[in-house]
């Protein structure tokens, strides 16, 4: 029985790593021959391996064994006859190292007289020397020879070395860790087994855990990875590439070819007559190695020495002998001797065979003839062999293989002389089933072969395809045929699943389509004359679909004179007239006329496809059109030079789903806008005869008139991402009679919309969620009640409170959660009069759910609800009134702005209650000491919004002192600090009850304002966004006022939302484009602008305005990725949303230059995030 273990021809001289002898064994005369002496040392290591026993073999013969002591080294003395030396002095030294079920081999890479040479003859002996030599044993005899180990070495490392590490990992999770054998007798039996990627799939899958923990030891040995970095390039790479390692390509990127051919079972020495068993195995390209005595082609020099009979050749004649051997460009070659018999043989003698043996062992029967002059030689490969059962054992290529269990009487015969040996198989272990199949990917109507095969522990492989039962995941994808075969019926991916016994294995196989046909892409099949165009074929394939071919094309043109196609398949029309084109790819060929007509208009401004002007919306074009032909040739028409009419009728009015015109004419500019995705018709007065020409040329009309006429064309606004642009959206009002929207509250990147609900199955209050990407469906929050709005917009720390009436008319209120949607009842018992005041309460949540009212009078003053106790406590009162900040939500801002705008003028202070503290700090906003200005009005006076709001921002439109008149702006980056003043060049704001002023912070943390409308000396209404910027003067960044004047546009924007809990936070009406850097838009008090990457403003009159006016009803909410504008107390559930512009990402080259990485600017410090409120229980 053929199995890997240290066993050979004994030559051995032993010594333990403890010292131990076999001396007392040997025999007088054994003592007394003249011996070579030789000792061999080092480490098994995987981890240090103690008590592991280590055979160091000249070929296949044993030199000496011994013990490794507990650091696994060893240090073994052989002393070998001089006799025997002489006939293994060439053999390379290998090294097998054994513990249990666990065996290691080193390949020393030297021969037995090199060792004899060198001084040291030391080898250390790991998991990642057994993969390479494993993989070395092309014939699989557990003994490598230096050309296996050669041809090893020319295989490409990017392959061995993934191999080495995969193995070699997976050893070590064996003998150090938890992962199993997976039934195999030993270690060498496993690493052949898994070498096929689908056992390596499932022993990996089991064993996953134990794998990761070795791979994370292994890298961290530091002294293992010194001693092994010589076998790769670059060991220490490899930590990174776990992925890559242990999971299997799903093609193999090139086929495997053979590097190397091995022949074997060929004695040196033969006689006339003897017949001799050659078997040749290949070493391929992926490193692995197959069998292939069936297939090769031989080649006997001289011609008939060699007479083949199957497997088996005949000897018939003396002399030198060459057998060659040849498969796939890869070959070998041997010498033998032959001569004419001189002795007889007296008889012949079997061994190298157990008694007991398992099925699927593989034998490997040594036969000795003995002579009639007592000479003994070896004489297995000219041995004929008889076998009783006859089929109890199978030769395959060379080798004997049991195949059935029982007593096996086995029957050398050589030269008319027999010997006998009889063995007993077992039954082999069934220890895993495996799925094999050519590919993982399957053509779309064709049938394919998947095999199941049974892993036994012996490592016997049989074909159970016809006995396993098999099912498929899909079988509308992949259907299974039995016995193993499947039909492809869908593109897709489906599981095969075999099952034999208790085993069953399953593999992941793909259905693709396959390319049936090919046709020219080329509509009409024409080209015009000096048009250039990219010839492509569309491949059509059995699932309908169809691809675009440009690659592996070979095209050719019958008449280059008319037309000519270069090698990439460019095609040029020269002249008028017809060629046959014809195309090659892969296996398909077609051949197609193609008619070169006249130049043809391929390319306009604007554009037209299939007969209909097509433009993006957001494009502005000039009165007229441009045309050009396929030879150059450009026509240009326009309303100066041609007198085409576009204002007298224009665009028919055409309106998207929001409401708004796809397309207008904008007589101030003298321009063609596209405003809406949608279509239209555009009606132009006065038309050229050759421009109306044109125009059926391109099939946008069907006549033209021989006189300038009116024409309409047909025209298409396509969506583009790349503008700004309000759109409305239907919102998901809960179902009812009677549904309203009674407050809107925002809360991070969310509006939260409370709906009053009446005549539904339940009535009472709901909720919705609302983001960019659209609303949720409606809960009930609270059944049968009534809600009453707070006014207020934003929550704090996830809470909002809902004051609503009951069935009795009676006041209650709730501190509701947003997130888990839980309410709490307040207790009013204790609070001033038992209720709110609309007129003069506002609210918020400190971090741990308890209630903060302040109750503005004289000043505002604050009462916390404890909801552990349900107590009322009244907290000092702060000067001024509530005002309400989005942008900071942790604390509660009060605007003091007594005497601000008359005399004695004094500075609005800025006081904040901190919702985790209670604390209150204030903070003058700074006034110039000798101020001839001040800010004009509440309304005019605009925070931006800070993390602690004493930092903030702010801006105000100024009056002169004596006047009420707005004459210019104050700006602060800090309201600590002076402010920059900015005075209108000409124009002022005469009114300020329609005024209202924003105040934001750029992403270079300085202030941009606007407040009111600026009107000048002609009356025309403007305006003035005026921000402080850095201007670089002679070396030093200066802070510098800069201003831009803007026109007047779109719906006007109030701001305040409530009176007693005033809005002042500007930073609520400008957002910052994440895809645009340093880009933003504002919504300013009569108009919205954009703020581009360059510092530049624009507003655009028709994109982006506006849709409504913003005031107490339709609220604006900065949800930080988009705009959103709500109506409060409106049945209607349609709001507003702002699309951000998100330009076009250009498609990269294959291989592009990187630039050099600029410099990024330094991120704002984000504001530190507070611990999560703990929810205090609810009231009793």
């Amino acid at each position: 029985m053929h199995k890997p273990i240290l066993m050979s021809v004994s030559l051995i001289a032993m010594l333990t790593g403890c010292g131990g002898s076999d001396s007392d064994n040997k025999t007088e005369l054994e003592k007394k021959a003249p011996q070579n002496t030789i000792t061999f040392s080092g480490t098994v290591y995987d981890g240090p391996m103690a008590d592991t026993t280590v055979s160091i073999y000249a070929g296949n013969s044993l030199l000496a064994s011994g013990k490794t002591n507990t650091l696994g080294q060893y240090s073994v003395n052989a002393s070998i006859p001089v006799a025997e030396f002489d006939k293994i002095k060439t053999q390379p030294i290998t090294y097998h190292a054994q513990r249990n079920d666990i065996i290691l081999y080193q390949f020393a890479g030297k021969s037995l007289a090199e060792a004899f040479e060198s001084k040291r003859n030391q080898s250390l002996i790991t998991n990642f020397s057994t993969v390479e030599y494993v993989l070395a044993d092309v014939n699989k005899n557990n003994f490598v020879t230096e050309a296996e180990w050669n041809a090893l070495q020319n295989i490409d490392r990017n392959i061995t070395e993934k191999m080495v590490v995969r193995y070699g990992v997976g050893l070590k999770s064996i003998i150090d860790y938890s992962a199993t054998l997976a039934g195999f007798d030993n270690s060498t039996i496993w690493l052949r087994a898994l070498l096929d990627d689908t056992s390596w799939e499932e022993w990996y899958r089991l064993n996953i855990v134990p794998y990761g923990e070795a791979w994370a030891a292994l890298f961290a040995d530091t002294w293992f990875l010194d001693q092994e970095a010589g076998r790769f390039v670059d060991l220490a790479a490899w930590e990174l590439k776990y992925d890559n390692v242990v999971i299997p390509a799903p093609t193999e990127p090139v086929e495997p070819v053979v590097n190397y051919l091995l022949m074997e079972g060929l004695p040196l020495k033969v006689s006339v007559g003897d017949t001799i068993n050659p078997s040749v195995n290949a070493l391929w390209s992926n490193a692995h190695s197959t069998n292939v005595t069936a297939l090769a082609n031989y080649v006997v020099t001289p011609e008939g020495a060699l007479v083949q009979n199957g497997t088996q050749w005949e000897v018939k004649q003396a002399g030198t002998i060459t057998l060659s051997a040849e498969y796939q460009g890869a070959s070998t070659e041997t010498t033998i001797e032959a001569g004419e018999p001189i002795a007889e043989v007296e008889h012949i003698v079997i061994s190298g065979v157990d008694q007991q043996v398992t099925v699927g062992d593989i034998l490997r029967p040594q036969v000795s003839a003995i002579w009639s002059d007592e000479h003994t030689t070896e004489v297995t490969g000219n041995t004929a062999w008889a076998v009783s059962p006859a089929d109890a054992v199978v030769f395959t290529n060379g080798n004997m293989q049991v195949v059935k269990p029982g007593n096996i009487l086995l029957q050398a015969q050589y030269q008319g002389k027999t010997a006998t040996i009889g063995v007993n198989a077992d039954n082999a272990v069934l220890v895993s089933l495996r799925l094999d199949a050519e590919k993982r990917q399957q053509y779309l109507e064709d049938e394919r072969q998947v095999s199941a095969h049974g892993v036994h522990q012996n490592g016997y492989i049989v074909d159970f395809s016809q006995e396993a039962e098999w099912l498929s995941s899909n079988p509308a994808i992949l259907e299974s045929l039995g016995n193993g075969r499947f039909l492809g019926k869908a593109v897709g991916t489906a599981t095969v699943t075999a099952k034999f016994g208790e085993y069953s294995a399953t593999q992941e196989f793909d259905v693709e389509a396959k390319m049936v046909r090919v046709s020219l892409n080329l509509p009409n099949g024409t080209i015009s004359r000096a048009e250039t165009l990219q010839l492509s074929l569309n491949g059509e394939f059995n699932d309908g679909s169809v691809s675009v071919v440009t690659d592996g094309v070979v095209w050719s043109s019958s008449n280059p004179e008319f037309l000519t196609i270069d090698e990439n398949g460019v095609a040029t029309g020269i002249a008028e007239g017809q060629s046959v084109v014809s195309a090659t790819y892969q296996d398909f060929t077609l051949e197609e006329t193609v008619t070169v007509i006249q130049p043809k208009i391929i390319s306009s401004t604007p554009a037209f496809v299939d007969g209909v002007m097509t433009l993006h919306e957001g494009e502005t074009l000039e009165y007229g059109f441009k045309f050009v032909r396929s030879n150059g040739v450009e026509h240009v028409f326009t309303a100066t030079e041609n007198g085409l009419d576009f204002e007298s009728y224009g665009f028919t009015g055409q309106v998207d789903t929001s409401g708004i015109k796809v397309g207008v004419i904008d007589k101030d500019a003298d321009r063609i806008r596209a405003i809406r995705s949608g279509e239209d018709k555009l009606r132009i007065e006065n038309v050229p005869v050759e421009l109306q020409q044109i125009f059926v040329e391109l099939g946008a009309t069907t006549s033209a008139n021989d006189y300038p006429s009116r024409v309409t064309l047909n025209a298409k606004i396509l969506d583009n991402q790349d503008v700004y642009q309000w759109n409305a959206l239907t919102g998901k009002a809960p179902v009812g009679e009677t549904v309203t929207l009674v407050q809107a509250i925002q809360s991070n990147n969310s509006l939260y919309r409370f709906w009053q609900v009446q005549g539904a199955e339940q009535d009472g209050i709901y909720a919705t969620q609302l983001t960019s990407e659209g609303e949720s469906e409606a809960i009930l929050v609270l059944a049968d009640s009534e809600l009453v709005s707070n006014q207020i917009i934003s929550d704090n720390y996830d809470y909002v409170l809902l004051v609503t009436t009951d069935a009795t008319g009676a006041e209650v209120s709730y501190r509701y959660q947003l997130s888990s949607g839980a309410l709490t009842q307040i207790v009013m018992a204790d609070f001033p009069n038992g209720k709110f005041n609309f007129t003069y309460d506002s609210f918020a949540f400190t971090p741990n759910g308890n209630l903060v009212v302040t109750h503005s009078d004289s000043g505002v003053t604050p009462y916390v609800y404890l909801f552990e106790t349900a107590v009322w406590e009244q907290k000092a009162q702060i000067p001024g009134v509530r005002i309400q900040t989005p942008a900071n939500t942790k604390q509660i801002a009060v605007l003091d702005t007594e005497q601000m705008n008359y005399s004695p003028f004094r500075a609005p202070v800025l006081s904040v209650l901190d919702l985790e503290t209670l604390e209150v700090t204030s903070q003058e906003i700074t006034y110039p000491g000798d101020a001839e200005y001040f800010c004009r009005s509440n309304e005019t006076l605009s925070f931006a919004v800070s993390a602690t709001l004493k930092d903030s921002g702010a801006g105000c439109l100024v009056s002169k002192t004596g006047s009420y008149d707005g004459v210019g702006y104050w700006l602060w980056d800090s309201i600590a600090e002076l402010p920059k003043l900015h005075l209108f060049a000409d124009g002022k704001v005469t009114a300020t009850v329609e005024s209202y002023a924003v105040a934001s912070r750029k992403l270079d943390g300085h202030i941009v304002f606007n407040a009111g409308r600026l009107k000048d000396a002609a009356r025309n209404e403007h305006v003035e966004v005026t921000e402080i910027a850095d201007v670089e003067v002679e070396g030093v960044i200066e802070q510098h006022i800069r201003h831009q004047r803007l026109g007047k546009f779109g719906e006007k924007m109030k701001g305040q939302y409530s009176s007693n809990a005033r809005l002042q936070d500007g930073m609520q009406f400008t957002l910052d484009n994440v895809d645009v850097p340093n880009e933003l838009i504002a919504v300013f008090n009569y108009g919205t602008a954009v703020r581009n990457e360059s510092g530049n403003w624009s507003s655009d009159p028709l994109m982006y305005q506006l849709p409504v006016a913003i005031d107490t009803h339709w609220k604006l909410y900065n949800l930080g990725n988009t705009l959103i504008l709500s109506n409060e107390e409106s049945t209607d559930p349609k709001y507003w949303q702002l699309q951000m512009r998100k330009p076009t990402v250009a498609e990269q080259p294959e291989e592009p230059v990187t630039p050099e990485e600029p410099v990024a600017p330094e991120e704002p410090v984000p504001p530190v995030e507070p611990e999560q409120p703990v929810d205090p229980a609810p009231a009793q």
